[in-house]
């Protein structure tokens, strides 16, 4: 077992696992947004299932396989563990307030909102964490090391940029969200994310802080 990570595979390769991971996911959402219109939220555990297949397990194979690597201790989430969650949950509450008070009469008529169970499961959980895990647990933390931090936080916020597409362009909406400032609000974000585990040197913490983030954007945007 490795106790310093040294990427030994080549930069190709993992540039070819990303792209196919992104692709996979691509498919996987088109295919389920038209089952899903068509058969309704019944097929909501099958989007359960796909995260965990598609989206984590590839990831974790890939560390554990090709970088040889304790998954846990690579990722970050093996070292103070509580003092991590507690700061997760610390930065959780600045960012609610935050939200909070920017979108107060949208947040406080629907605080009491019944969220359905696959909101939260797959939206405001699930989502978090295999975002963090493919983004920040791995992506960034192998571009880091190839160029700099704030380069590799860089091109690690495009590719996350990139996986909302398919949203965008499922709720037709895509040419006015690219006009909006939501792309550059995304960017940013993911920015702060890769910002706070840098600082942190743990996963818990942004796992947490995006967690936290999805349920208050789920209530704003919720109908």
């Amino acid at each position: 077992m490795q106790t310093e990570f040294t990427p030994k595979e080549s930069k190709c390769f993992f540039i070819i696992f990303l792209l196919l991971l992104l692709l996979i996911n691509f498919c996987k959402y088109f295919f389920l947004i038209t089952k899903i219109r068509q058969y309704g939220s019944t097929l909501e555990i099958l989007n359960t299932i796909l995260i965990i297949l598609l989206w984590i397990v590839p990831v974790l194979v890939y560390i554990r396989v090709f970088l040889k690597f304790s998954v846990f201790k690579f990722m970050k989430l093996k070292d103070k563990i509580l003092k991590n969650i507690f700061t997760g949950f610390l930065l959780s509450i600045l960012l609610s307030l935050l939200l909070i008070i920017s979108h107060y009469d949208i947040v406080y008529r629907k605080l009491s909102y019944p969220l359905p169970w696959y909101i939260w499961i797959n939206t405001i959980l699930l989502s978090a964490l295999s975002e963090e895990i493919v983004f920040r647990g791995l992506t960034l933390q192998v571009l880091k090391k190839w160029c700099s931090f704030w380069c590799a936080n860089l091109f690690t916020s495009c590719l996350f940029l990139l996986i909302h597409f398919p949203q965008w362009v499922s709720s037709g909406n895509i040419v006015h969200i690219l006009m909006s400032w939501t792309p550059v609000y995304v960017v940013v974000l993911s920015l702060i994310f890769g910002f706070v585990f840098h600082k942190t040197n743990s996963l818990w913490s942004v796992i947490i802080l995006h967690s936290f983030h999805n349920y208050f954007a789920i209530l704003i945007t919720f109908n």
